[in-house]
């Protein structure tokens, strides 16, 4: 409730429905108007409505398929009308767009938490990347499976995921690139082919733990990120 509240004050300071005043005893008073309230926990009913939908979305697509889920199922299952649906999302392909969109900033925002974490070593940033990159994929196995497919099955889908695809390996690119120049000062050094063979590691690794995990399989993924790690180390070593 308390994480509500703040959210209701920051807003509506900021668009001027309420303000902050200091009293006597050194304390913040704050003075919410009615129609503060009234509009921001409107718009938190919109928010909550609208993750709501990208989630049971995202669950009937990695079930059934994108082609076979229809919009009046997914308003089925949201317990909403296909009209409310439309409010929150133009067509199909608009909310799959901000699904894979969504996974992509959150994927994002992990790697950058992992780059600030670790910002005194360029190897335990690499190394702390590639434990949550395989974190990442054991939480979010149905989307990934999902996404996969869609990957193969739609167009439009195929463009977003390859735009998002280019972002990430530019992340990763440059992790590596830091790693590698603290080993080598060859110019020629193929970053590029390192980092998607890293990448397919990586990527090897993640899917099959997603389906080792359906069998209940545990992996160790500090031992995992240690031996891709090695990888990259005696190639550079060879480039001295």
């Amino acid at each position: 409730m308390q994480n509500v509240f703040r959210l209701i004050l920051k807003n509506s300071i900021e668009i001027g429905l309420s303000t902050i005043t200091l009293d006597g005893c050194g304390s913040y008073r704050y003075n919410l108007t009615y129609q503060s309230v009234s509009i921001l926990l409107l718009n938190l009913k919109y928010m909550s409505t609208k993750d709501k939908i990208l989630d049971i979305a995202e669950s009937l697509f990695a079930q059934f398929g994108y082609s076979a889920v229809s919009m009046s199922s997914i308003a089925k299952e949201v317990k909403t009308t296909k009209a409310a649906l439309y409010y929150h999302f133009t067509s199909k392909i608009d909310l799959l767009t901000e699904i894979i969109e969504g996974a992509s900033i959150s994927y994002k925002k992990g790697l950058q938490t992992i780059l600030d974490e670790n910002s005194e070593s360029f190897e335990a940033q690499l190394r702390a990347s590639i434990i949550f990159c395989l974190k990442f994929s054991s939480k979010q196995s149905n989307l990934i499976i999902f996404l996969q497919k869609i990957y193969i099955q739609n167009k439009q889908a195929s463009l977003i995921i390859d735009k998002t695809k280019k972002e990430i390996i530019k992340i990763w690119e440059k992790m590596i690139t830091n790693v590698i120049r603290l080993h080598t000062n060859d110019e020629h050094f193929d970053v590029r082919l390192t980092t998607l063979l890293v990448l397919s590691m990586v990527h090897s690794f993640m899917d099959k733990g997603i389906m080792d995990s359906k069998e209940k399989i545990k992996y160790d993924y500090e031992v995992i990120a240690d031996r891709i790690m090695s990888f990259i180390t005696p190639v550079e070593q060879k480039s001295i």
